[in-house]
């Protein structure tokens, strides 16, 4: 009998404790894709294509020159959201990478915290064709 009680009890920690990998993403969590780190004249932002919650961001595209390939780049996306640069609202920079998968939490923005995407150094910038700028949030928490 003790032996059973003794196993039973293992058993209960074990199931206990596991970690719960189901979201809940209705309550300013989601999930997404970095899709483009941006800076100077388009600000300074990490766009993130959202896959957990249709409606959160906004459809649009942009273009942009790019220096390493030497030609104009669209960034196009269904339902993208912007948030500053990791670093600046002390997250895990070596997270921020298109390409990346994040689970997160977020919040909307004060009126402080606009001055986030803004680059210190001020330039003077060609026009940029930005069709809709994706909505801008915070991230408060990288879950995974």
């Amino acid at each position: 009998m003790k032996k059973i009680l003794f196993i039973l009890l293992l058993i209960s920690t074990f199931f206990g404790c596991r970690k719960n990998t189901n979201y809940d993403f209705t309550t300013h969590t989601a999930r997404g894709k970095i899709i483009a780190i941006t800076k100077a004249c388009d600000f300074e932002k990490v766009v993130i294509e959202v896959e957990s919650q249709d409606g959160l961001g906004v459809e649009g595209y942009y273009n942009f020159y790019s220096e390493s390939d030497k030609e104009i780049q669209v960034i196009s996306y269904k339902n993208a959201i912007a948030v500053p640069y990791f670093s600046k609202i002390a997250l895990d920079v070596q997270k921020e990478k298109v390409g990346t998968l994040i689970t997160f939490k977020y919040r909307e923005l004060n009126d402080k915290e606009e001055s986030l995407f803004i680059p210190k150094e001020p330039m003077a910038c060609p026009t940029v064709a930005i069709i809709k700028f994706p909505k801008k949030f915070i991230i408060t928490e990288i879950i995974k």
